[in-house]
């Protein structure tokens, strides 16, 4: 059975670079019909993305659509995605867990020492940027590290 992947807030980005990498790892893809269509959907769904776009296909804020997934299912793996590099979109995200008393690192292609993070790592988001998707070498790394991360 192949796990879906639910595009919680979709974004241009996350329809052209993520979904079909998404795709390539064997996930289905879903998307929400809108904020109240998120909760729902997070009952069934394996893991989610989150665009960081300040526009989105949702109208809803990257944090109102984290605590919609939160509430329904805090153990769902998610995927926070952006055209930020890790270094700039990682302490953004630190500081919106923080705000939601969420318990986990960010973690991403590379930590902010330059080595390889680990998405097995207990408590933790995985981070992909538009760099990430960019190249064999860097695709095939993110492949990897969505296969860890949702399993």
């Amino acid at each position: 059975m192949n796990k879906t992947v639910l595009l919680a807030r979709p974004h241009p980005f996350i329809a052209t670079e993520m979904a079909p990498l998404l795709e390539q790892c064997g996930y289905k893809v879903v998307k929400p019909d809108g904020l109240a269509d998120i909760s729902v959907k997070a009952k069934t769904c394996h893991a989610a993305v989150i665009s960081l776009a300040i526009i989105a296909n949702i109208n809803a804020t990257v944090e109102e659509v984290l605590r919609e997934i939160y509430q329904v299912n805090p153990q769902m793996p998610i995927i926070f995605a952006s055209l930020l590099p890790y270094e700039r979109a990682a302490s953004t995200l630190t500081d919106l867990l923080d705000k939601l008393d969420i318990k986990a690192r960010v973690i991403g292609v590379a930590s902010d020492t330059g080595a390889p993070a680990s998405a097995t790592t207990a408590a933790s988001y995985l981070y992909l940027a538009k760099e990430d998707m960019m190249g064999l070498k860097a695709r095939e790394y993110a492949r990897q590290l969505l296969l860890q991360h949702i399993g």
